[in-house]
């Protein structure tokens, strides 16, 4: 009985010890107990039209990939979704976001075909804050679409992460009325019967009457009566001949270069400086220098952060980042990219004042933009 007794307490102290060194949770840091919340996935976005269900073309997107580690990606190469849905103007479609943080913070759609005044593409402000589920009733024109639904939710304090698809919709016109059928009215009473007109009577035609001889008169020569007036000599005028008017020279139009900003949350910076070049087929450059709405604005940031540039008509064809001091007297670094409508750019750079270049080539013409940023430690 003793030994039935001390196999049970030995057993039972082996269980309190291996308890006590039980390794801590996987969602605790080890030697701190600190509790690190779960990598939530990236939200699913779709859209539907009747019983047609789409996923989309998954677009750019900035989210969480481990603890405080964010991973950005732009939009791929080739936006052109494989499913195409059909629809009318008019018609009501349903984009659905199924996400476990719930419904997104801010959302919004940017029509890639249909740009604004700046070649930049339309931007369609959802209501705030947005349903999991949300009714859009089409208002495009005829023809092929491709839209971005963009859904943005606050990953990290401070920090704003965004995922996308792009959906693809060909738009039919509006659906004609049917014609409405011209109601003919009868009448009510029959037509009035007019009384019949009686045959007018023959009235005899007076005989004609034989015409009077003429009677002969003497002819009286009238001799015409002329004054000569004396000729009147007219004065000679000169009419002075004017040099003809130089007209002004007519300025040469002058042409805008493609929008380009830096995106971070949802603070748009806008370039502070533009140089646009417009290139002809032999080789011959033209040149101009843009004030913009962004001279004398900066953004800050700190070292680690990702930027997003956005980039008008399509993107261009080819981006070079440079990073410069403030005085723009000593490059800091520089990274070239394949063009893109988003690209993005990771700042690696000591607490400070920078000029971030970012030199661009279009179909014809270049264009370098100058953006102010401010970091912080």
């Amino acid at each position: 009985m003793k030994k039935t007794v001390s196999v049970i307490l030995l057993s039972a102290l082996l269980v309190m010890v291996a308890c006590t060194t039980a390794p801590p949770p996987a969602e605790q840091t080890a030697g701190t107990g600190a509790t690190l919340a779960p990598v939530p996935a990236r939200p699913a976005i779709r859209l539907s039209t009747g019983e047609t269900v789409t996923d989309g073309l998954a677009g750019a997107y900035c989210w969480l990939q481990a603890a405080n580690d964010i991973r950005c990606e732009p939009d791929p190469l080739d936006t052109q979704p494989e499913d195409v849905l059909s629809v009318s103007q008019g018609d009501i479609v349903t984009f659905t976001i199924d996400s476990e943080l719930g419904p997104p913070a801010h959302l919004y759609i940017r029509l890639l075909d249909d740009l604004d005044a700046g070649g930049a593409p339309t931007e369609i402000e959802l209501p705030a804050p947005p349903p999991a589920s949300l009714d859009y009733q089409v208002d495009l024109e005829p023809g092929a679409h491709r839209l971005a639904l963009v859904a943005e939710y606050p990953i990290l304090e401070g920090e704003m992460g965004f995922v996308s698809s792009i959906f693809a919709l060909d738009v039919a016109g509006a659906v004609a009325a049917a014609p409405t059928e011209t109601a003919i009215i009868e009448p009510t009473e029959p037509p009035t019967q007019l009384p019949a007109l009686e045959k007018p009577t023959a009235t005899p035609e007076p005989s004609p009457t034989e015409p009077p001889e003429p009677t002969a008169t003497t002819p009286v020569e009238v001799q015409p009566t002329a004054t000569a007036l004396p000729p009147t000599a007219e004065p000679a005028t000169a009419t002075p001949t004017l040099p003809p008017t130089p007209l002004p020279p007519t300025p040469a139009p002058q042409v805008a270069a493609p929008e380009v900003v830096i995106v971070r949350g949802r603070t748009v910076l806008q370039p502070y400086s533009v140089s646009f070049c417009t290139i002809s087929q032999d080789g011959a450059r033209s040149c101009s220098d843009f004030s913009t709405a962004g001279e004398g604005a900066s953004m800050e940031v700190t070292s680690g952060d990702t930027l997003r540039i956005d980039s008008a008509a399509g993107g261009p064809l080819s981006m070079t980042f440079t990073l410069l001091n403030s005085a723009r007297t000593r490059e800091l670094g520089r990274l070239q990219i394949p063009g893109n409508p988003i690209a993005l750019y990771d700042v690696v750079a000591a607490p400070g004042s920078y000029i971030l270049r970012v030199e661009t080539e279009w179909p014809g013409a270049t264009a370098t933009y100058e953006f102010r940023l401010d970091v912080t430690g």
